[in-house]
């Protein structure tokens, strides 16, 4: 170790504010998915590693324990998730809680946000170098979206979106990110677009008297028609596993993202756009390749613009 008294691993500043920025929007994480976010051409994350510890011994990172492959998980504690709010120039109500007690079964599900997370922001394999649409600072995870209650306390049946990505000078300017492990049945995945609808659909009065959506309290940006898309992000069974629930997921889901299911006796609804992918074909050609099968739009993998097109 170094003989610096404050820093005894010997980080950087800038090395433990890549640790506080990745964690504060991930939650949790590995060294090497902080490396991979921010100092992919670094040839080995100890240097990650190293900083991780030195804000340990300030009481502002915590050991997790450690994910199914074996690489320890860091979180932060309360003291570091507002050392992170202040890197990331973010208020407290935007930052959430800490991942204590995430990592018991491994913590598969959020590592797994964290890749999907990864595929965006970082360049496709085999692509031109440059950084994909979106940096960390555009992404939140674990996002309560109050479909009734407040921001602070959702009520009951919310949506809680694994991750959302507001990027308001992108073609889509606010992506809300559902991850599916394969966990869940195809119903209970089919039934959370119902919840997303709830939340979309819940008005507020502004400083003007004006009826708008609660969403848009939050994340102000162009206009675009309809309600935000909901991407989801399928992950676990083999290829033709993973094509069969998403087939299954569409069909289940019908109810809420086709337009022609939307004629009520009570009045019109708005569909909700889905887009569904695979984490491995998000791996390959990143979110702007031939990446996206919306529902109800036929089988063609296109962009995720292209696939958000009326």
């Amino acid at each position: 170790m170094s003989d610096r008294p404050l820093y005894p691993y010997g980080s950087t500043a800038r090395l433990r504010q890549d640790v506080l920025r990745v964690l504060g929007v991930l939650k949790i994480a590995t060294a090497e998915q902080i490396r991979v976010l921010t100092r992919p051409a670094a040839k080995s994350n100890k240097a990650h590693r190293n900083a991780a510890l030195d804000l340990q011994l300030h009481g502002l990172t915590v050991s997790e324990g450690h994910a199914s492959s074996g690489h320890k998980l860091w979180g932060l504690t309360p003291a570091g998730l507002e050392a992170a709010a202040s890197s990331l120039r973010r208020g407290a109500e935007e930052m959430g809680g800490t991942a204590r007690g995430a990592a018991r079964h491994g913590a598969a599900h959020a590592l797994a946000v964290n890749e999907t997370v990864i595929a965006f922001v970082r360049p496709a394999a085999g692509g031109s170098g440059e950084a994909g649409p979106g940096e960390l600072s555009a992404w939140s995870t674990e996002v309560p979206l109050p479909a009734s209650g407040s921001w602070r306390r959702p009520g009951v049946g919310s949506p809680r979106a694994d991750a959302v990505r507001y990027a308001p000078r992108t073609e889509v300017p606010l992506l809300l990110v559902e991850v599916d492990c394969g966990t869940e049945t195809a119903a209970t995945v089919a039934a959370k677009f119902e919840r997303y609808r709830r939340f979309f659909q819940r008005e507020e009065q502004d400083t003007d008297g004006r009826r708008m959506p609660l969403w848009r309290t939050r994340w102000a940006g162009p206009e675009r028609t309809g309600h935000p898309p909901v991407a989801v992000v399928f992950t676990g069974p083999g290829p033709r596993g993973l094509r069969r629930r998403m087939a299954a997921v569409e069909e289940l889901g019908a109810r809420y993202w086709s337009p022609a299911a939307q004629d009520r006796a009570d009045g019109p609804r708005e569909a909700v756009p889905v887009v569904v992918t695979t984490l491995d074909r998000l791996r390959e050609h990143g979110p702007d390749g031939p990446t996206w099968w919306r529902y109800g739009h036929g089988g063609a993998r296109v962009s995720l613009d292209q696939a958000l097109e009326p």
